[in-house]
Parts: C-alpha cells; structure tokens; sequence
C-alpha cells in the first residue's frame, strides 16, 4: 500500500504539484496525506505559451508523473493514485480562505501531528493577504 507520505515519496508529490505553477497555474496551498492530496490552486485560462489549459490535463500529469516516480522509488509497478479526484470552484476569496485552512488543517484534523506546520506534507505560498470578511 502507498504512503505518500513518506519521505521518499514526499519530495517528488511537492515536486509534481510545484510544477506548473506559473506556468499552467498559480499555487495556493497543498497537504500530502498519507493516502490522498489536498490541492489549492487557480487554474490559468491560458499557458505560458498561450494555449488554453485544462484541469483534467494537469492531473493527469500530475498523477502520472508522480505515480512513475513513487513507484519507481519503491521498485513496483501499479496504480497509486485513484481515477477520480474530486474538485471544487472556488466562488471568492472568503472561500479560498476557508480551503486553505482546511487544506493545511488536514493532518491535525486526522490526529497525525498537534501543529500543521509540524507536518512535512504541507505547502503554502503564504496568501497573507486573504480577507475572511465579504
């Protein structure tokens, strides 16, 4: 069974969801769980080359970029990440706000650390200046 968590495997999730970002998208925030990712960012309409860019696009490169290099790593073929990821539009900056402190607050929801910035798997590009209020 995969962890992603582990160390190993750490380093090329971050380094798959890190990406794109510029290029394809702008980075918010992300949390590596030991089976599954939480992953805030916004989606570019076009690339850095001008083409049009799609969700389903970067997650299949995302997956299977990581996939080929955690199984490599461990020496197995197979599948490590499920088809479906669930996804969700993020409607304004209150919102936004409220992802991210759930996507960071994910491992001390799951009783695996007492403080997020305890957990290896996080990644914040530090959006300060969100505002909670409408």
């Amino acid at each position: 069974k995969n962890d992603l968590s582990k160390p190993y495997n750490l380093q090329p999730v971050k380094e798959t969801l890190l990406f794109w970002n510029g290029k394809k998208l702008e980075n918010y925030a992300f949390c590596i769980m030991p089976n599954h990712v939480h992953w805030v960012f916004r989606l570019f309409e076009k690339d850095d080359k001008n083409k049009p860019v799609y969700l389903q696009d970067i997650m299949n490169s995302v997956k299977r970029f990581s996939a080929n290099q955690i199984n490599k790593e461990e020496n197995r073929i197979g599948a490590v990440w499920q088809t479906e990821s669930f996804d969700t539009t993020i409607r304004d900056e209150k919102h936004l706000y409220y992802a991210i402190e759930y996507t960071l607050n994910n491992p001390v929801a799951a009783g695996l650390v007492e403080n997020r910035e305890d957990w290896p798997g996080n990644w914040s590009s530090g959006c300060s200046g969100l505002r909670t209020a409408d």
